[in-house]
């Protein structure tokens, strides 16, 4: 009893300083993913909910072992009466105690099933870090994405105005036609369009990220992109098997679903207590006074009573209640056993799919890189030739059309092979980092 009080006093003063310091706590101005991961996993309103119900199962398990212990209550009454002008005074006081010598084993296994739903809670923090960790590193990644595509649709836009202000004095002069001149400004139309629906997408990509950190929509940061290119490599992608070994020996899914086939075999010992007879000891220590036998003060010394009894209870036909329980616990554990082994192959099933994705991720990168660099050139090229008069305008959109679809087509890639390699890490339980 004492553990359990003990836990209520240090939770409550938990809660106060958490609270004081979550109300306190100072957004960072600028992040890596690194710090972004592990401030979501601190802030996150669905991760400290998590710890509470954690801290919830912690004092459901210290009072399920003080339920071994004996309870004690007390009781008193006081009484006043007056008849025929006389006034009577009564009192009756006792203390009594029951306690729990036996009942099939249910305590110890009742104890047990509290300990595991705790130590399953742990496995459900993991769990659910692992999932707020891929959509971390998904936000963070797709605000580095439009920041990177804007920056280039910036120095495009900065290039069709060169154009157009060009066009427009080479259509002054009779150079161009006026159809060449208007798909200048429509080109120019379409990229500045494209800058700010590219800034709408990198604004949107930051809220979600603020979700994920639980930050609310006015609350500033700055995200701080890799200073390396090495996490554009593949060179440090260990083989499948060590993926595979790494990945099953802690993955939290798999960690779950054997914990639940353990709290279903106890929920079938926990049905079966039923049919063993329950001993309990019982005891009490009453007294009482009355005005016309010796009043109040005297009771303890010639009116003290005590009990101490063991009561036996036996179960004989409970209309078959008990045995249904024990049938309907084992089809549970069946089910939990079969969960098990279903969650196992599609966890394996997974880490081949993702690291299957990964090696194609990174040939698609590693294609779209030299395609961009010779688009980008020969759109570089072409505006050099354009400049001199000697294509067409037609020409000089045609290949700006391909490069921007190049261009966005190699960012999409590697920013795709990122996310994949991040996730193939988090399986793997190592730390997220860029």
């Amino acid at each position: 009893m004492k553990q359990f009080f003990l836990l209520i006093v240090l939770l409550g003063f938990n809660l106060c300083v958490y609270s004081q310091e979550q109300t306190s706590q100072k957004v960072p101005d600028a992040l890596t993913l690194e710090e972004t991961a592990r401030y979501a996993l601190l802030n996150n309103f669905g991760q400290q909910s998590l710890l509470l119900s954690k801290m919830s199962s912690e004092a459901s398990y210290l009072q399920s072992k003080d339920q071994r212990l004996p309870g004690l209550s007390a009781s008193a009454s006081q009484g006043v009466s007056n008849s025929n002008s006389t006034t009577s005074w009564t009192g009756n006081y006792s203390l009594s105690t029951n306690m729990t010598l036996y009942s099939g084993g249910s305590l110890n296994k009742t104890i047990e099933q509290n300990k595991l739903k705790v130590e399953q809670a742990d496995a459900q923090i993991l769990q659910s870090e692992n999932q707020l960790s891929i959509q971390v590193i998904q936000a963070f990644l797709s605000v580095l994405m439009n920041e990177e595509i804007l920056k280039y649709q910036k120095v495009v836009l900065k290039t069709s105005e060169e154009n157009l202000n060009q066009g427009k004095e080479t259509f002054k002069v009779g150079k161009i036609l006026e159809s060449d001149y208007m798909l200048l400004e429509s080109q120019y139309a379409s990229d500045k369009y494209n800058v700010v629906n590219t800034e709408i997408n990198r604004n949107n990509s930051i809220l979600a990220l603020k979700n994920l950190l639980s930050m609310a929509p006015e609350e500033t940061f700055r995200i701080i992109p890799p200073d390396t290119a090495k996490v554009y490599d593949i060179s440090d992608l260990p083989d499948m098997g060590y993926v595979m070994e790494k990945t099953l020996a802690w993955f939290p899914d798999l960690q779950i679903s054997r914990q639940n086939i353990d709290l279903a075999t106890l929920n079938v010992e926990l049905a079966q207590a039923s049919y063993f007879p329950t001993v309990s000891l019982s005891g009490s220590l009453g007294t009482g006074y009355s005005n016309g036998n010796g009043g109040f003060g005297t009771q303890l010394g010639d009116r003290l009573n005590e009990s101490l009894s063991i009561g036996v209870s036996i179960p004989i036909f409970n209309r078959n209640q008990t045995k249904t329980q024990v049938l309907q616990s084992k089809y549970s554990l069946k089910k939990a056993e079969l969960t098990a082994k279903q969650t196992e192959l599609d966890v394996k099933q997974e880490i081949e799919k993702e690291y299957q994705t990964v090696v194609a991720a990174y040939n698609k990168y590693v294609a779209s890189t030299v395609k961009e660099r010779a688009y980008s050139e020969s759109f570089r090229v072409y505006g050099v030739q354009y400049s001199e008069g000697s294509i067409t305008t037609v020409d000089l959109l045609q290949q700006q059309s391909n490069y921007l679809s190049a261009l966005n087509e190699y960012l999409q890639n590697k920013y795709s092979f990122i996310l994949n390699r991040k996730i193939l890490d988090v399986y793997m339980g190592m730390p997220i980092q860029l």
